[in-house]
C-alpha cells in the first residue's frame, strides 16, 4: 500500500483533514488491504490535460469523450482520435484553484436533437455555484455555442464544498450535488437546513421554466409548494457529495459524500432521504460535534458501505455501476476510489475490495457510451479501466449503408469463457440477433430507411468495441434560379437540398471556384461512368450551391455531397444541354425578377436603374415600377439565369412581356460570374401603364420560370 503524499492543499478538490482510524466500527468498513478476485489494468487514453476533475459522453451516439478540466475548460476527444479539441472555454467566467473551478457538465437526454447541456462552475469573482445551460454549435457538433443561459445561482460562504456534479435521472431531470459550503464540521448547520440550497441534492426541470425562474421544481420533490422547504431539495444531510452516478440499469442515485475526518460513504439517494451530515459521519455521530454523543436525525439513512481513513485513505470518489459490454467488471458492481491513496474499490455481493493501488489522485470516474469505466487522474491523466484476461476483436471497425437501409453482420473473436454483450447506440439500427455470447460469436443488424433524411453516422458497441456505422442520405438538385425540374444544364449553377450535407455554412469569396469547402464536396458520375468533382459556390448543412463542370456527358448522373465527417447523400440528376431558368430577387424561383434596366437616351447618355425594392414590413422584394419615358428613350431589360447559353442560335430564344413579344437582344453567358447566364430584351411601349405583369422564356422550346416587373 503506498501513502501518497499530497501536496495540494486539502487534497485540492474535496476537504480532507487526514487523521487517524477510529477502527472497524461496522461492517461495511474497507480493510486494510482486501485483494479482489477481478483482475485489470489501467489503459492510457490521455496524458497532458490541466487538472481534469470529470469525464463523460454526450448520450448522442458519437462516441466521443467530453473531458472537464478544473480551470474552465472542456474538451472533446473523438473515437480512436489522441488529441482532444477545444469544445467549450469557460475560463474567463470560472474561478479556480483549490475545490473551485469548472466542476460539472451534463448532457440533456435529447442533446441529439435539441443541443442543450448544462454546467456547474464557481464564478469570478466570487465563488458562487452557477448552474447554466449552452448549445452545440449547430454548424459544428464538436464546438460549442458561447451563448449562456443561467438557470441558478447558490452562493458559498467558503472556499470548498462546492460539490460540483450535475447529472440527468432516468426521470428526465438534472441532479445537482451541493456541499454544505464549506469550512469544516458546517459551522451554518446547513445540510439539515431545508431552507438552504447547501449540503443537499436538488432535483430541477429544466425542459419547464417557472412562472419566474428559468427552470421549475418537479412537484413530488418533499418540500415542495407549500411544505415548509426549498422547492428544489431532494434530499438532505450531505457533506459534500463530490461525484454520483444513475444505475443505468436500476436508475439507482448512488453518491459517493466526502467525510471530515473520521468516515468516506457511498450512499444510496433516494427522494426526501436524510444523509445525517452535520449530526452523523457515514453510520456513527460526527467525532467533532458533543463528543460524538449523538441521536440521529429523523429518517437518518446510513450509508451502504464506508471506509476511515487507515493507511492514508481521506476522501472518497464516488464512481459507476458497471454496466458495460465487455465483462471488464463484474456486472452490477459499484466502483469507486479514493482520492490521497489511488486506490481503486469495488462494492459487490455485499463485500469492499481493492482492485487495483495506483499512484493516481482519482479526482473523477466516468462511463462512455457502451458503459466502460474511465478514471481520472488530477495531474493530467485519463484511463480505460480493461481486463488484459479478455481480449476481443471485431472482423469490422465500420460499415456502411445505401438510404435505403439494410443488414449488417460482424464477427466477434474472444477469449472462451469471456462473455460479452452488443447494444445499438443508435435508434435506428437494431441488433436482430447475437446481443450477448461468450467468446466468439455473430452479430447482426438492421439499418432503417434513411429516404427523408441527410446523411447519419451511429455505433455498436459489441464487447466493448465500437462499429461505426455509416448511412447515406438523400439529396435533391434542381436549377438555383427556378428551384424546380428534374432536369439541369451543363455548366448550370445548381443547388442541392438535404440534411447534414456541410458542417458549417460558408460562401466562396474570390476565383477560382473551390472544389471541396469546410471539408463539403461534390461529386457528379455521369452517364459514361466519368467522375468529375463540381466547382462550389455555397455550403451550408440543408443547402448546397455548385455548377455542373462543363465536360460532364448528358444523360443520367449521380450526384454524391460528402461533408467535412465523412457523411455523404446522393442523388440522381438528368443533364441536358438546355435547361432555362431565371433568377429572381427572394431567390425562390417566384415574384420579381433578379435583373436591372438599362435606359438609353437621345443624347447616346445611360444609366442603370433597380427594378425591385425591399419591402422591410413583408421582409420581400416586391416589383419597382419602371417609367419607359419618352419616345426619345429606349429601355431594355437585363434579366440574369442559368441553363441557356448552349441555344445555338438567338432565333430560338423567344420572350414575352405581359403577352407582348419583347425583342431579345442578346441571350448567353454572363462573362462575369462563373455559370451565370443573361438575356438582354428590348421593352416595347406597348406595356406602358400595364403595371405588375409577367416575363416568359422560352429557350428551344423549353420554358422557364415566369418572373415579374411593374411597368408605369
Amino acid at each position: 500500500m503506498k501513502l501518497q503524499t499530497v501536496g495540494i492543499p486539502c487534497c485540492l478538490l474535496l476537504l480532507c483533514l487526514a487523521g487517524s482510524s477510529l477502527g472497524k466500527l461496522s461492517n461495511r468498513l474497507l480493510p486494510p488491504s482486501t485483494a479482489a478476485a477481478e483482475t485489470i489494468q489501467l489503459e492510457s487514453v490521455l496524458t497532458g490535460l490541466l487538472a481534469p476533475v470529470y469525464v463523460t459522453h454526450a448520450r448522442d451516439g458519437r462516441n466521443r469523450l467530453f473531458i472537464v478540466e478544473q480551470p474552465g475548460m472542456i474538451k472533446v476527444l473523438q473515437p480512436e482520435a489522441t488529441t482532444p479539441t477545444i469544445f467549450l472555454d469557460l475560463t474567463s467566467k470560472t474561478r479556480f484553484g483549490g475545490e473551485r473551478g469548472l466542476l460539472g457538465l451534463a448532457f440533456h437526454p435529447q442533446f441529439a436533437s435539441n443541443r442543450r447541456f448544462f454546467v456547474n462552475y464557481t464564478r469570478v469573482p466570487d465563488g458562487a455555484t452557477v448552474i447554466a445551460e449552452y448549445r452545440v454549435s449547430a454548424a459544428d457538433p464538436n464546438v460549442a455555442d458561447p451563448t449562456e443561459t443561467v438557470l441558478l445561482t447558490i452562493p458559498q460562504p467558503f472556499a470548498n464544498h462546492n460539490g460540483g456534479m450535475i447529472e440527468f435521472g432516468p426521470d428526465g431531470y438534472l441532479y445537482i450535488g451541493m456541499g454544505d459550503g464549506g469550512s469544516a464540521n458546517d459551522p451554518g448547520n446547513r445540510a439539515q437546513n431545508v431552507e438552504d440550497l447547501l449540503g443537499k441534492m436538488l432535483r430541477i426541470d429544466v425542459d419547464h421554466p417557472g412562472a419566474m425562474l428559468p427552470y421549475s421544481s418537479p412537484f413530488d420533490n418533499p418540500f415542495f409548494g407549500l411544505i415548509p422547504g426549498r422547492d428544489e431539495i431532494y434530499a438532505t444531510g450531505l457533506r459534500n457529495p463530490w461525484r454520483f452516478s444513475f444505475d443505468r440499469a436500476t436508475g439507482q442515485l448512488y453518491a459517493g459524500d466526502v467525510g471530515q475526518n473520521a468516515r468516506e460513504e457511498i450512499d444510496l439517494i433516494t427522494r426526501g432521504g436524510n444523509y445525517g451530515w452535520r449530526i452523523m459521519e457515514g453510520s456513527i455521530c460526527n467525532p467533532n460535534i458533543n463528543n460524538g454523543n449523538c441521536t440521529p436525525p429523523n429518517g437518518h439513512i446510513p450509508p451502504i458501505v464506508e471506509y476511515d481513513h487507515a493507511n492514508g485513505r481521506c476522501s472518497v470518489t464516488g464512481g459507476y455501476v458497471y454496466r458495460g459490454t465487455k465483462s471488464t467488471l463484474p456486472v452490477g458492481a459499484y466502483i469507486y476510489g479514493d482520492y490521497c491513496t489511488g486506490e481503486i474499490l469495488m462494492w459487490h455481493n455485499n463485500t469492499q475490495s481493492v482492485l487495483l493501488d495506483t499512484d493516481l489522485l482519482i479526482s473523477s470516474f466516468g462511463e462512455d457510451e457502451a458503459g466502460e469505466i474511465y478514471v481520472v487522474g488530477h495531474r493530467g491523466t485519463l484511463a480505460r479501466i480493461v481486463n488484459p484476461n479478455c481480449p476481443t476483436s471485431l472482423s469490422l471497425t465500420s460499415q456502411s449503408f445505401p438510404s435505403s437501409g439494410g443488414i449488417g453482420n460482424v464477427t466477434v473473436t474472444g477469449s472462451g469463457g469471456c462473455a460479452w454483450t452488443a447494444v445499438s447506440n443508435a435508434s435506428w439500427i437494431t441488433i436482430t440477433s447475437g446481443a450477448s455470447g461468450s467468446g466468439n460469436g455473430t452479430v447482426s443488424y438492421r439499418v432503417a430507411d434513411n429516404s427523408n433524411g441527410g446523411p447519419r453516422t451511429g455505433s455498436l458497441t459489441i464487447a466493448g468495441q465500437t462499429l461505426t456505422v455509416m448511412q447515406s442520405g438523400v439529396t435533391t438538385s434542381v436549377s438555383a434560379a427556378s428551384f424546380t425540374g428534374a432536369t439541369v444544364a451543363s455548366e448550370a449553377i445548381t443547388a442541392a437540398f438535404g440534411n447534414n450535407l456541410a458542417t458549417t455554412t460558408q460562401t466562396v469569396t474570390s476565383l477560382p471556384l473551390p472544389t471541396s469547402l469546410v471539408g463539403t464536396s461534390v461529386s457528379i458520375r455521369d452517364r459514361v461512368g466519368s467522375l468529375h468533382m463540381a466547382p462550389l459556390f455555397f455550403v451550408s448543412p440543408t443547402q448546397v450551391n455548385y455548377q455542373i463542370p462543363p465536360n460532364t456527358a448528358l444523360g443520367p448522373a449521380t450526384v454524391t455531397i460528402t461533408n467535412g465527417d465523412g457523411g455523404t447523400s446522393l442523388g440522381m440528376i438528368q443533364i441536358s444541354a438546355i435547361a432555362p431558368g431565371l433568377f429572381t430577387a427572394n431567390a425562390n424561383g417566384q415574384g420579381v425578377a433578379a435583373g436591372v434596366a438599362l435606359r438609353l437616351r437621345a443624347d447616346g447618355s445611360q444609366s442603370y436603374e433597380s427594378i425591385a425594392q425591399f419591402d422591410e414590413a413583408q421582409n420581400q422584394y416586391f416589383p419597382r415600377p419602371l417609367d419607359l419615358g419618352p419616345e426619345t428613350e429606349q429601355v431594355f431589360l437585363v434579366l440574369f439565369g442559368t441553363g441557356i447559353r448552349r441555344h445555338g442560335s438567338l432565333s430560338g430564344v423567344i420572350a414575352h412581356i405581359g403577352n407582348a413579344e419583347a425583342q431579345v437582344l442578346y441571350a448567353g453567358e454572363q462573362k462575369d460570374f462563373v455559370g451565370l447566364d443573361q438575356v438582354n430584351l428590348r421593352l416595347p411601349r406597348s406595356l406602358i401603364g400595364r403595371g405588375e405583369v409577367s416575363v416568359t422564356l422560352t429557350v428551344n422550346g423549353i420554358m422557364a420560370n415566369p418572373v415579374q416587373v411593374s411597368i408605369k
